[in-house]
């Protein structure tokens, strides 16, 4: 069993949420972890490694225990993989990431054996900040986005999981060009498509598995998912990956 705990929000939630189920379809048994505070950037997370304060929900499998403190977090499981992410709204502006190593080595210092890792999260397709911080801009958003987690990865030595990429490489295709079917409120990702896509990059980038031979659908109620998209969504997975 895999043990991963994400210092993270609701984009670290939206990955996590198949990834269990994908990864025990490909015989890869891992449990999930995530430190939720809604739109929880780097430097608030570092904050809270210093004031020990009990400010994140701890999702465990997708079901909120209780809530928790960082450290407290760190120490509750012999943690395999910890991953990180900017808050969505600063994931491109490069001084944001300014706490980034000081956090690595605070949680290195707990977790000495864990194998980090970086999601780069995504463009957003609306949001009520997107016009005063990207100037509306898709494609801006993403190329800043981007480069600072490029910057971050080598910051702190972690692979990027490249999930903002995939999704950019997919709205660039039918059947998601020029509509919302990959952002559920045009940011989170979709309960069907959205969210399937970032498990499988997340299952590829830490496992090296073959993505076009995992046979897991997502079975959310609220979205319908075709079988010949999902088979869309793998190709560009896989097409991604084997790019990094």
């Amino acid at each position: 069993m895999i043990k991963i705990l994400s210092v993270g929000n609701s984009f670290s939630q939206d990955a996590q949420k198949y990834l269990p189920r994908l990864c025990a379809s490909a015989g890869q048994e891992v449990s999930c972890a995530n430190l939720f505070i809604g739109g929880c950037s780097i430097a608030t997370h570092w904050q809270h490694a210093q004031d020990n304060e009990s400010a994140y929900d701890y999702e465990f499998n997708g079901v909120t225990d209780r809530k928790i403190s960082l450290p407290d977090a760190l120490a509750a499981e012999d943690w395999d993989i910890i991953t990180f992410q900017q808050a969505s709204c600063e994931c491109g502006i490069i001084s944001s990431y300014a706490h980034l190593k000081e956090l690595a080595a605070f949680v290195r210092e707990r977790c000495p054996k864990a194998k980090f890792y970086i999601q780069q999260t995504w463009a957003f397709d609306d949001h009520p900040l997107f016009g005063d911080i990207y100037l509306g801009d898709q494609k801006a958003m993403y190329g800043c986005l981007t480069a600072a987690y490029e910057m971050a990865g080598r910051m702190i030595s972690a692979p990027v999981i490249p999930v903002g990429t995939i999704i950019q490489t997919l709205r660039k295709n039918e059947p998601f060009f020029a509509d919302r079917r990959l952002t559920r409120d045009g940011f989170h990702l979709s309960l069907g498509y959205g969210r399937y896509a970032a498990a499988l990059a997340w299952y590829g980038v830490m496992f090296g598995g073959d993505v076009k031979a995992v046979d897991f659908m997502p079975d959310d109620p609220e979205e319908e998912v075709l079988p010949e998209i999902i088979e869309k969504i793998k190709e560009t997975v896989a097409e991604v990956l084997a790019a990094q």
